[in-house]
């Protein structure tokens, strides 16, 4: 095997494993990917289904020495730089930033009128079992649990305190929903094909076998092709 052969890898990882490497900037988001085009319905729809327990389907990472051009942020949070190797999202863009988006959600971040700024803040109603979201100026109901808080142990037991004391007799019962909601989130592992090493043409190669049955390239993997060119092109120049 040639030492440029790339390995693929399936993987089958917790979530916030994943958002570990993405805080630490070595999961990012290269540059030739569309903007996060994904509408609150979907967001909605996503959580569903790993609450559910149901696949989200197999995230493509490729892990590389190459520095590409790649955007600063995942969902609406800043990554920091970080030294190769990284692993760049080839697949599942959308659904990673979702999650994160979400899960990862600063407390102060805005929740203004327009979509961009409140489908980031989803709740879960402990009271029917479903996910929803609350714009600004609407009034929290004491039944509702903010996604933002359930990795995070010091907010999970703020939020917790706050339905205890204001939910009455119901709140032992919506604390046991909370916890349930929190574990399956916490042990729900997330399928990934890592594609390690090789060169940028392995990894369309790789990428296009798997989602086109060896059709041509897409106009977005012809785009990834050519804007890491130009850029090696530049700097040879």
């Amino acid at each position: 095997m040639s030492s440029n052969q790339p390995i693929v890898k399936p993987e089958v990882i917790f979530i916030d494993e994943l958002f570990t490497d993405i805080k630490e900037g070595k999961v990012r988001i290269p540059s030739f990917h569309r903007p996060f085009v994904w509408q609150s319905t979907d967001i909605l729809s996503l959580f569903d289904s790993v609450y559910s327990g149901y696949p989200i389907g197999s995230l493509l990472l490729w892990e590389t020495q190459q520095d590409l051009t790649s955007s600063s942020l995942i969902g609406p949070l800043e990554i920091p730089d970080a030294p190769p190797p990284i692993s760049y999202i080839l697949d599942g863009q959308q659904r990673l930033s979702s999650l994160y988006g979400v899960l990862k959600l600063q407390k102060g971040f805005k929740r203004g009128v327009i979509p961009d700024d409140w489908k980031w803040w989803l709740w879960f109603d402990l009271k029917d079992g479903n996910f929803t979201y609350l714009k600004k100026g609407e009034k929290l109901p004491s039944h509702y649990f903010s996604l933002r808080a359930i990795l995070r142990t010091v907010d999970f037991l703020a939020e917790t305190q706050r339905i205890n004391s204001e939910c009455g007799n119901e709140s032992s019962k919506y604390i046991e929903v909370a916890e349930k909601l929190a574990q399956q989130f916490k042990t729900y592992k997330i399928a990934i094909t890592r594609i390690k090493g090789g060169d940028l043409d392995s990894a369309i190669e790789i990428f296009s076998r798997l989602h086109s049955k060896g059709k041509n390239m897409t106009p977005e993997q012809m785009a990834f092709a050519l804007t890491y060119r130009e850029k090696e092109n530049n700097a040879s120049s």
